[in-house]
């Protein structure tokens, strides 16, 4: 499989950081005073992953840090998210002292909205 990219840049040598992509949800519970209970949730929806990549030029680095703000296509495979930003830190580790090597950690968020729904379950008003 080719290097994922984002916003046309390549992430080198690139593998998952457990457990890959992520979908958090967004979802409330309140308890009413009636004794029941009320949701919230919403159809906004997203995901979270980060890549530890692997390379020998230093460039690499620097051109994925450039992208830092940048709202755009990650390419995973044959799949494009869009909407997705870098969220920040990117961490670098050179392999050992004196090497033209670097590990580096980048990870991705992805922001989607559509509509928001509530209900009421064992009586009451939210």
């Amino acid at each position: 499989m080719a290097d994922p990219t984002f916003d046309g840049v390549n992430l080198v040598d690139a593998r998952f950081e457990s457990p890959g992509i992520t979908y958090p949800a967004n979802f409330g519970k309140s308890q009413l005073e009636s004794g029941g209970f009320g949701l919230q949730g919403s159809t906004t929806y997203g995901f979270e992953t980060t890549f530890r990549c692997h390379t020998t030029s230093h460039t690499d680095i620097t051109n994925i840090i450039a992208k830092y703000g940048t709202v755009g296509d990650l390419v995973i495979g044959s799949t494009t998210y869009s909407n997705v930003m870098i969220q920040p830190p990117i961490r670098e580790m050179t392999i050992f002292p004196g090497a033209s090597e670097w590990f580096y950690w980048v990870s991705f968020v992805q922001g989607v909205v559509a509509t928001a729904g509530t209900g009421t379950f064992d009586g009451g008003t939210p």
